[in-house]
Parts: structure tokens; sequence; C-alpha cells
């Protein structure tokens, strides 16, 4: 009986030992398994701010080209208006110079 005890209190110590080494390797897994997550956390932390930043270069040269786009377009228009302008101004100074003319004869 008193073999029957000792064989009792050996397999209690040694399921002890085994539950305690299962506990640090449990631990130790779950640290590593922290570490990777932060790990890859920081990686697409990394990813997102640099596609974010393409994401503002692309716009902002998207910006940039539109407005130069409008700048030239601006132009045009005021040139084209501005030629107008001086063939209405040019047509009515002729039609006005004909009126005179015709009203109050050559001068």
């Amino acid at each position: 009986m008193l073999e029957a005890v000792k064989k009792i209190q050996s397999a209690e110590t040694e399921n002890e030992e085994l539950k305690e080494a299962l506990i640090h390797k449990l631990r130790q897994e779950q640290e590593q398994k922290e570490n990777e997550l932060r790990a890859i956390k920081v990686r697409t932390q990394n990813v997102t701010i640099e596609e974010v930043h393409a994401l503002e270069e692309n716009l902002t040269k998207s910006l940039q080209q539109e407005q130069a786009e409008l700048q030239q377009v601006s132009e045009k228009t005021r040139a084209t208006y501005q030629q107008l302008y001086n063939e209405k101004k040019a047509t009515a100074v002729k039609t006005i110079i004909e009126r005179v003319k015709q009203t109050y004869g050559r001068l």
C-alpha cells in the first residue's frame, strides 16, 4: 500500500511538472504570436502609409495637370474674346464713320 501511495505521489508530481512545462510552453507561444501580430500590424501600417502617400502624390499631380489645362483653356478663351472684341470694335468704328459721313457728308 505504501508503494501505491508513493507511485500516486510520483505520478502527481510528474503531472504537476508536465502541467508547469505546458503552461510555460503556452506562454512562450502566446508571446511569440503577439510579437508576430505586432510585426504584421507595423508592416500593414507602413504599407497603408505608403499607399496614402502615393495616392496623395497622384492626386496632387492630377490637380496640377488639371489646373494647367484650365489655365490654357482660360488663356485661349480670353484670346478668342479679345480677338472678337477687336473685330467688333473695328466693325463698329467703321459703321459709325460711315454713318457720320452719310449724315454730315465728307469733312
